[in-house]
């Protein structure tokens, strides 16, 4: 092998050092060893399929250069193939950073502060830069004698920097200079005998100066010199200067006394005013502009006149003379055909004005005809002008103004047609449907501005990411119409492909967790979107607190690159988490929970966690001589990706008691679960099947459990969920949509007791009104078949299983679990005055089960955190035919006299029996065909919530107020035979409920 006459240093890549032999027109190739990406490869080939020039090898050399970590880069001339022969030396990277000090507290920032360090080619270079980095944050952290060694060691293909830390004593305030005079009630939030932390003393001096602006010294010029080290004593001085200058405030005198300064200023806008920025002149044109939107168009602004209170205090005075308050009178148009009076009021925002007596606000009306510009825009009316209308004409005598506005409308542009030239890759088609817009229709002059942009987006969107557009317009026209005929002319540019991707600031974490939640590899084309999702999935997992998916060059799309190396940039959140609080609940009385988790178990991404609470269920009552307490325990596990294929596994335990309004449900079980993401199907769904086991039992007085059919029982269920959150965001979802379906079969061969299909199906959609308010519809159908009860006689559903509705989950306004069927009980009671049996009569919600909800919520953001609804509830909960004839034969044995009631025939005749009332059956398809069953047959309630939005979810405070309630025969026929499920007394508005919840998910 024979070395040719050229040696081309290329030191400016990266301080890489690159050499090139030699000079001939030949074909050339790359050392496997190198690893590059083929896309790469292939992409050069295409450029240079012969290397003609030395110029050429250089380009390919720098090209490869940059796309892979390298120490050295060199061409060597094989004379026998005549072929180029690409070789050179891969760079170690730096793994990890591992700190070793003897301080705790300096171990963490500092790691933050090197980390982005991590990834980069070990180089003397790296070395220099991490241990000059580490001195640095030591010495700003006040530790200005440490030292810092940097040791290196390999590992794996790369190597990892050991940091060791000689902290030595830190530096310590030992004086504290103010070069002024430092008013009474403010201080400085730093003390002699502190540590030298410059954040620390940084933040401590910008609080010191905002607390003085406070105050009012707006004139304040505040300046920190340098500390001044003694290294011999290991000390610092603190020297603060400036001047605070004289405290300035703003004052004004509305000479008619109308009172109005509190609504025109706000406090801090008389108070905190800083004069250098805002002058007086200024502030009496501001002053003067805020009376006018009142109406008071005449209010003549004098002054100011300066006085000194204190000694550092001056205050400027302005007297105002409004003048009289104006009110629009009347809004007239001339040359306007296009829209009608009530549309143009409509659309200036002037509807009613002179009706309701509200002052001439000549902003607004300014406002309101560049609205009214933007309408005859969307209209195609490109040409329209409407003149200013001025200060409209006003009558002093009577505070009116009357406005004219005159329009000339012109000429209406419609498009004529589309045609689309220098596309190959994408159909004409498609680019027109992107363009959204008919022949024949009026076109948005605004339009024309998002096309070109959306045909780029279209290409970027499958790969083409140097595609461009260019609008041609021509036009016809007669006395009416302009005709618009449109050239899109695209020039498609190279298909650009993902390189090689590589991870960066792991330090506990696998590489294969990151990899395996990308949706993309080496070889695809480059999807924006495809890439932004899969940001979504890392930051999903909940173990990273950042994450970033960037080119390995930042100049790469500048430069055209046809193929884009990609590097992900994550940094690691603590893994641990353990939270503890009180609680208290309207329903429940007072509640506390504790969890645990941890998120990263063995750096795989695997979940463990442990919740417990405790209610005092403050509603139950006494079985026999005791009470219980409620409490829910669960514990979890997550194994994500058993045996690398994309499928999570999830186990469950749990043990819960609660109290349901007639008897205590205690529950045992466990449950496994396996979940896939359809990624590659409509991403970002979720498909899993499960088994549970489960075991529920009831305990309560026995006349309840009687009546209630009440009985324990082993469940044992197979099923399958789906999931589709396709939510914009999940805090305050504006658009999209969001179902959720489950499935279960329990059999007795699955090791229960207890045969029933259940299906589960809830549904939510989002449709924004604006940016702050969306209109927002739910609707959940819950529904139990084929119910059978092993060894039983009766195949009735349990009440461990049975649907409820009421609360703030499904009906609000009402108790919760107050509606649906009841059990009418008749209850015997022995009269000592006269001998004889009297009857009572008791009732008891049964629940059900089948149960309906719909929901309609008008949803209004206020602030970034704060949001208020007005909603809508309506549902019910009922046994199908099937589940009734059950009950109804467990009902059909008359009522056993108690034993405390002496033996009377008379009681024993009666024959009285358990009842179901209240039961408003109806099948789900009706729904749909014959919208009065919603009327007839559900609980209505509307009301208002007030909502914290937070990160995971929203804390809504609800109020929900009954409005209707179905009525069955006997209801019907004799008022007093209704079951009034909500408060009767007091007035209308007290007879609701309040809710409080937290992430509800509608």
């Amino acid at each position: 092998m024979k070395l040719v006459f050229l040696t081309v240093w290329l030191a400016f890549f990266f301080g890489l050092e690159t050499k090139v032999y030699g000079f001939a027109q030949n074909h050339w190739v790359v050392d496997e060893q190198l690893s590059f990406s083929p896309n790469l490869i292939k992409a050069l080939k295409q450029k240079y399929p012969l290397i003609k020039s030395n110029q050429n090898l250089t380009l390919i050399l720098q090209s490869l250069a940059q796309n892979q970590p390298l120490s050295e880069l060199y061409a060597v001339f094989d004379p026998p193939s005549s072929v180029w022969k690409i070789m050179g030396t891969k760079a170690r990277l730096v793994k990890d950073i591992e700190i070793h000090s003897r301080a705790r507290l300096i171990r963490q920032p500092l790691y933050a502060t090197l980390q982005n360090d991590i990834g980069l080619v070990d180089s003397e270079e790296t070395k220099a830069r991490v241990h000059q980095a580490a001195i640095k944050h030591l010495q700003r952290k006040g530790y200005r004698e440490a030292g810092v060694r940097v040791v290196t060691e390999p590992d794996g293909d790369g190597v990892l920097y050991n940091i060791y830390v000689d902290e030595g004593d830190p530096c310590i305030l030992k004086r504290i200079d103010i070069g002024f005079v430092v008013p009474r009630d403010i201080s400085l939030d730093l003390e002699v005998g502190d540590v030298c932390d410059m954040e620390e003393i940084e933040r401590s001096v910008e609080d010191f100066e905002a607390s003085l602006k406070d105050l009012g010294y707006t004139q304040l010029k505040l300046r920190m010199d340098a500390l001044k080290y003694d290294p011999d004593r290991d000390a610092a001085t603190l020297t603060i200067n400036g001047t605070l200058g004289q405290r300035i405030r703003y004052e004004i005198v509305d000479e008619n006394k109308l009172f109005l300064i509190d609504d025109l200023f706000a406090d801090e806008e008389l108070t905190r005013v800083d004069p250098t920025i805002i002058g007086p002149d200024a502030m009496a044109a501001e002053l003067a502009r805020r009376y006018r939107q009142r109406g008071f168009l005449d209010a003549v602004v004098t002054g100011p006149t300066v006085k000194q209170e204190k000694q550092d205090l001056f205050v400027y005075l302005f007297k105002v003379n409004p003048g009289r308050q104006y009110f629009i009178k009347e809004v007239k148009f001339e040359g306007v055909s296009v829209f009608k009076e009530d549309e143009l009021n409509d659309i200036l925002g002037l509807k009613s004005f002179w009706q309701t007596s509200i002052p001439a606000n000549l902003e607004d009306v300014q406002q309101g005809i560049t609205a009214l510009k933007g309408r005859y825009q969307q209209l195609g009316y490109w040409e329209t002008k409407i003149r200013d209308p001025g200060m409209g004409q006003r009558d002093k005598e009577t505070g009116s103004v009357r406005i004219l506005i005159q329009v000339e409308e012109g000429r209406q542009v419609k498009l004529e047609k589309i045609t689309v030239s220098g596309q190959k890759r994408v159909s004409q088609e498609e680019i027109i449907g992107v363009l959204d817009a008919d022949p024949g229709e009026p076109l948005d002059r605004a339009q024309l501005l998002n096309w070109q942009q959306a045909v780029k987006s279209l290409y970027v969107s499958k790969g083409y990411l140097y595609a461009d557009a260019d609008l041609k317009l021509t036009t016809t026209s007669n006395r009416k119409t302009v005709f618009l005929t449109i050239e899109v002319k695209v020039n498609e540019g190279p298909l650009v492909y993902v390189g090689q991707v590589s991870v960066k600031g792991l330090a506990k974490t696998l590489e294969k967790v990151v990899r395996r939640e990308l949706l993309f590899h080496e070889g695809d084309w480059y999807n924006p979107q495809v890439i932004s999702k899969s940001r979504q999935n890392l930051s999903s997992l909940g173990i990273f607190r950042s994450v970033q998916i960037v080119p390995v060059d930042r100049g790469a799309f500048d430069q055209k690159q046809p193929v884009i190396d990609l590097v992900v940039e994550v940094q690691e959140t603590k893994a641990g988490v353990v939270a503890f609080g009180p609680g208290w609940s309207l329903n429940k009385g007072w509640n506390y929970g504790a969890e645990a988790s941890y998120s990263n178990i063995g750096g795989e991404g695997r979940l463990a966690s442990i919740r417990g609470s405790f209610s005092e269920e403050k509603d139950q009552y006494a079985i026999g001589n005791k009470t219980l307490v409620g409490r829910k325990i669960g514990a979890g596990y997550t194994e994500p990706y058993l045996l690398d294929k994309p499928i999570d596994v999830r186990t469950k335990a749990h043990q819960k008691a609660e109290w349901s309004g007639e008897l205590w449900g205690i529950r045992f079980g466990g449950e496994v679960e396996f979940v896939h993401k359809l990624r590659e199907i409509v991403d970002p769904a979720q498909v899993s099947i499960f088994y549970s086991q489960e075991i529920a039992r009831t305990e309560g007085r026995s006349i309840k459990e009687d009546q209630l059919l009440a009985s324990n029982v082993r469940i044992g269920s197979v099923g399958l969920r789906l999931n589709y959150d396709h939510r914009d965001q999940p805090t305050f979802p504006l658009r999209g949509f969001l179902f959720d379906q489950e499935f279960a079969w329990a059999r007795y061969e699955l090791g229960g007791d207890l045969r029933y299909f259940r299906w589960d199906t809830n549904f939510a959609n989002y449709f924004a009104i604006t940016d702050q308010l969306v209109l927002a519809l739910g609707i959940g159908v819950q529904s139990y078949d084929s119910v059978g009860r092993k060894g039983e006689a009766l195949d009735v559903l349990p009440p461990s299983e049975r649907l409820f509705s009421g609360g703030s989950e499904t009906v609000r306004g009402y108790e919760s679990r107050s509606l649906g069927p009841v059990v009418k009980s008749p209850v015997y009671v022995y009269n000592k005055l006269t001998g004889t049996c009297d009857v009572n009569t008791t009732y008891s919600t049964l629940f059900g089960s089948t149960r309906t909800t719909l929901k309609v919520e008008l949803r209004r953001k206020i602030t970034d955190d704060i949001a208020i609804t007005a909603f809508s509830d309506n549902g019910n909960v009922f046994l199908s035919g099937e589940q009734l004839n059950q009950f109804s034969k467990a009902y059909e044995e008359p009522v056993a006299v108690p034993e405390n009631v002496p033996d009377d025939a008379a009681c024993r005749a009666l024959g009285l029996t358990n009842q179901v009332q209240e039961n408003f059956p109806y099948r789900l398809s009706d729904l749909l065909t014959n919208p009065r069953t919603i009327m007839n047959k559900h609980f209505f309630s509307y009301g208002a919530a007030l909502s914290w939005l937070l990160p995971v979810g929203s804390l809504n405070l609800s109020y929900g107020l009954p409005w209707k309630q179905p009525r069955d025969a006997l209801c019907s026929a004799e008022g007093s035979q209704c079951l009034v499920r909500h408060k009767r007394t007091g007035h209308w508005i007290t007879r609701g409920e309040w809710y409080l919840n937290v992430g509800a998910r509608f």
